[in-house]
Order: structure tokens, then C-alpha cells, then sequence
């Protein structure tokens, strides 16, 4: 019988220094919790740095040495579960969420025991950013449902007169309010969130600018690259060289 069996059908002990450690912990996901909503970097980092030390001193004490890889990869993916759960708990579009997880997922699958600390560093910052700067904006319940559905089907939305059949309105009605109610038109949404999502996708260092181009619903390379420029200011490449 291996250890881990061996651990699984004994019962749990923990002395009184390992129950503080616990309290100390769960208090420290508190203040993680609140402060990863308003997407507080430096607050959500310094408590989930100590919740990695709480983790690892039990470790030491209770975790065979030939589990901590395991330990490390299980770790890994709960932080990142939590982060995304969290970041969708706020309003951010599962949409932009999928796109940080997914890259956060590869990194994972290689990431040592050494650089656990460094990749939890790295997954606060960007879904704390993601907080900050890619939430859904609201507009009120007639351009916040259109928004849902160009979202849902970025890179094939549905026409405008499909959009207003499903909201029970003329084509020049939807037109007119959402322009209203956001300040851009439809077309001016998609392409600004296209772009938002294209950065996100670009962080991930495994995609070209095609496949990019194509994920977030641009016909081709080159008229993506001439959508981006007008939004940032910078060309795609120009982007991933200042990055």
C-alpha cells in the first residue's frame, strides 16, 4: 500500500498549531474575496501569498515529499478555478474569462514546483486586470440583452434585422436605442470588443495573428491588423513588441 493510500484510509490529525494555521487561512480568503472584486492587485496578492506559506508550512509537516508536484499542480488549478469564478461573480463575460483561464491552464500542465509562486503572481495580475478593464458595461435591459447576444455569438453575431426580430422591435428602433443608450453603434461594440478579446488571445504566445484574426470574428489577417490600429494606435505586431 502506498503512502497516499495509506493517508487516505487513516483518519485526519492535526494538532493546535495546524487548526490556527486553518482559522488564519480562511480569514485571509475574506479579505482575498473582497478585495479580487475590486480587482486590488498588490491586496489580492499579499493574501494569497500568504495563503501559499500557510499551505506550504502545512505541507511540510503533514505532505510527503513525493506528493508536493501534485500538491503544486492541484494548487495551481484550484487558484485558477477560484480567480475565474471569482472574476465571473463580478460581471466580467465568460467570454473574456475563457480566453485568460485557457492560457492559464497550458502554463499549469509545466509549471514546477519552483514556479508555483511566480505563476499565482501572474494569474492575480491578469485577472485582477481583467476585472478592472473587461467587465460588460451597463446600459439598461434593452442594450444590456442585445449585448449579451453579440457576445454569445461574437464571431458570427446575427444581423440587425435578426437582432430585431429577437427583441420584438424594427431594425431602426434597435439601431437608434442602442446608439442612445451606449453611445457607439452595433457594429462599434463588436469591433472594440473583438479587439479587447484579440489582446487577450495575443497574451498567450500559442496563437498567430490569423488564427487570432479568425477566433474573434475578422474575415482576415490584414483587415484585422486595420481595426486594431484604429482602436489602439498600434498595429498588432507593433503591440506584441511593446507587450
Amino acid at each position: 500500500m502506498s503512502r497516499i493510500q495509506q493517508q487516505m484510509n487513516n483518519p485526519y490529525i492535526h494538532d493546535a498549531a495546524h487548526e490556527q494555521i486553518l482559522l488564519k487561512r480562511y480569514e485571509q480568503f475574506s479579505v482575498f474575496s473582497t478585495m479580487l472584486r475590486f480587482g486590488d492587485t498588490q491586496t489580492v496578492w499579499d493574501n494569497i501569498s500568504g495563503i501559499l506559506d500557510s499551505i506550504h508550512e502545512v505541507n511540510r509537516r503533514y505532505t510527503p515529499e513525493e506528493e508536493n508536484q501534485y500538491q503544486t499542480f492541484a494548487r495551481l488549478i484550484s487558484v485558477n478555478v477560484i480567480l475565474s469564478m471569482a472574476c465571473h461573480n463580478t460581471g466580467v463575460h465568460p467570454l473574456y474569462i475563457h480566453s485568460v483561464s485557457r492560457r492559464f491552464d497550458k502554463e499549469i500542465a509545466h509549471c514546477s514546483i519552483e514556479g508555483e509562486r511566480e505563476l499565482t503572481r501572474q494569474m492575480v495580475e491578469s485577472y485582477c486586470k481583467l476585472i478592472r478593464n473587461a467587465h460588460v458595461e451597463h446600459y439598461g435591459e434593452f442594450s444590456d440583452r442585445i449585448i449579451r447576444i453579440l457576445l454569445s455569438s461574437l464571431t458570427d453575431p446575427p444581423s440587425l434585422g435578426e437582432l430585431a426580430k429577437q427583441m420584438y422591435v424594427s431594425s431602426a428602433t434597435v439601431t437608434r436605442r442602442f446608439k442612445k443608450e451606449t453611445g457607439q453603434t452595433i457594429p462599434e461594440f463588436l469591433n472594440r470588443t473583438r479587439i479587447r478579446v484579440a489582446k487577450l488571445y495575443m497574451q498567450q504566445n500559442d496563437m498567430n495573428l490569423g488564427e487570432i484574426a479568425q477566433a474573434v470574428g475578422f474575415c482576415d489577417a490584414s483587415y484585422f491588423s486595420k481595426v486594431f490600429l484604429r482602436y489602439t494606435g498600434l498595429t498588432p505586431t507593433a503591440y506584441l513588441h511593446n507587450g
